[in-house]
């Protein structure tokens, strides 16, 4: 979903909240109304867009479909693959019908979970904020498991126990070192599966910045192009430490 969120979650989310307004509709039926949909799409981010040049193009792009509109086989192309997903992560069912294909706001076992995960995102320009602060898995979170959103705090013993199982299958063998993006998602992942609850990016982050502290020869830091820290190598000795420790024995 993170991934998804990035590259077409403004679809996705006004695709949702269309779904979950009506209940139940129909693939034809959103096909119909698609340039209405990625009209408010594009106004909505010409609203919170500052760059002059980025404004200009989506100010094009604006005009071009207001005129043109979409052909009938490219507004099937502009639905379906979002409803789709929102079929594959649980949050609307599908059924064939003499109709045609219908959606319905109901997911995997017939739970609402369609309305929590529009709630989380709001709109376009708080679902952009929150990308940009790295909630990916909180959204998650307060989509599938609402009655946990918000206990996002972990145990620093179980997090630095996941991180190091994280870091131990991430870690690239050839150059030795590893994602710290990679790391966050993958403990993300699996603690949010696992418990429901996960920790937010910033404090793994500032968890491997106390790694680094506790245990300066143990911990490297490597940055990107920008002076970032993107990779980190850790220790056999502090993996060994951490994976072996009382709290991963329990786990």
């Amino acid at each position: 979903m993170k991934y998804y969120l990035e590259a077409n979650g403004a679809a996705l989310l006004e695709m949702a909240r269309l779904v979950c307004q009506a209940g139940s509709i129909a693939e034809r039926e959103l096909g119909q109304t698609v340039e209405r949909v990625f009209l408010d799409i594009w106004r909505s981010y010409l609203s919170i867009e500052s760059n002059p040049r980025a404004r200009v193009r989506l100010s094009h792009a604006i005009q071009r479909l207001e005129v043109r509109g979409y052909d009938d086989r490219t507004r099937i192309h502009k639905v379906r693959p979002h409803l789709q997903a929102l079929a594959d992560f649980g949050l609307v069912r599908v059924e064939a019908s003499s109709e045609g294909i219908i959606y319905h706001a109901s997911g995997k076992d017939r739970n609402p979970l369609l309305k929590p995960f529009t709630r989380a995102l709001v709109d376009i320009p708080t679902m952009e904020r929150r990308l940009k602060k790295e909630e990916h898995f909180a959204i998650a979170t307060e989509a599938f498991f609402p009655e946990v959103a918000g206990a996002q705090v972990c145990d620093r013993d179980d997090l630095r126990r996941a991180v190091a199982a994280a870091y131990r299958d991430v870690v690239e063998e050839a150059s030795g070192l590893a994602s710290i993006n990679g790391i966050i998602d993958t403990t993300c992942a699996r603690l949010l599966a696992r418990t429901g609850v996960c920790p937010r990016p910033a404090q793994m982050r500032a968890e491997l910045d106390e790694l680094r502290r506790e245990s300066p020869r143990e911990v490297r830091f490597h940055v990107d192009w920008y002076g970032e820290k993107a990779y980190v190598v850790l220790s056999d000795t502090l993996l060994s430490e951490h994976l072996t420790s009382p709290s991963a024995q329990r786990g």
